[in-house]
């Protein structure tokens, strides 16, 4: 009999933990949220062939008018004159200088002024000229260089001046000292950096900084 009874009171208290924990999963369950919101889920639809190219076209056009309104924003291309220079080879290396920062840059050959230059033209072969330098170099004349290459190899020159009078006066000086001396009127052509960029004028003044002042005010603003 004593037996039955603490069987009895074992079954109870399997029943009574068995009936807690029942509970504690129901108020478990009840709690948990849904992780979605079944009505904001969107159904999938089959297209046709004839709504895929109408929504390609709607893309193509959104996209067409998004460069549109960008382009728009774009500053305008100005181009400049930059530099001017005797000496093609000068000019070319500041294209070159341009160039290597990505600009668009290029050479513009313009007509230069009449010039009048004297000289002392070639008359036999090198060492003639060399003699000839010598000499007068010999009896105190300045201001003159021999042309080592190019088409005027050999050739002394005396200078070039903007007036003829000038050129002139400078042989009357040196006729009593060597005659032969000539005037060869020529026109000089002029070299310049031709700048194309959408950066404003003030930019590329500031490029050149305070070391090359000269090339900065050389800056002409031109019709594209």
């Amino acid at each position: 009999m004593k037996y039955i009874f603490l069987l009895l009171v074992f079954f109870n208290a399997v029943l009574l933990l068995w009936g807690f924990s029942v509970s504690d999963t129901q108020d478990s369950l009840g709690k948990q949220v849904a992780l979605y919101n079944q009505k904001d889920i969107e159904s999938l639809v089959l297209l046709t062939a004839s709504d895929l190219e109408d929504r390609v076209v709607d893309m193509k056009q959104t996209v067409a008018a998004t460069q549109l309104e960008v382009g728009n924003k774009t500053t305008p291309e100005s181009c400049y004159f930059v530099g001017s220079f005797k000496v093609k080879r000068n000019a070319e290396k500041l294209r070159d200088e341009f160039a290597w920062i990505s600009l668009d840059a290029s050479i513009a050959v313009l007509p230069g002024s009449q010039k009048y230059w004297a000289v002392y033209p070639v008359t036999g072969v090198w060492e003639s000229s060399l003699k000839k330098l010598a000499k007068l170099k010999a009896k105190g004349v300045k201001d003159l260089w021999l042309i080592s290459d190019g088409v005027d190899r050999g050739v002394i020159s005396l200078g070039i001046f903007d007036e003829a009078n000038n050129a002139k006066r400078r042989l009357d000086e040196l006729r009593e000292i060597m005659a032969g001396a000539i005037v060869i009127a020529r026109k000089e052509a002029e070299y310049r950096v031709r700048l194309k960029t959408n950066d404003s004028l003030n930019s590329i003044k500031a490029y050149f900084g305070r070391q090359r002042s000269k090339l900065k005010k050389s800056i002409l603003t031109i019709a594209c």
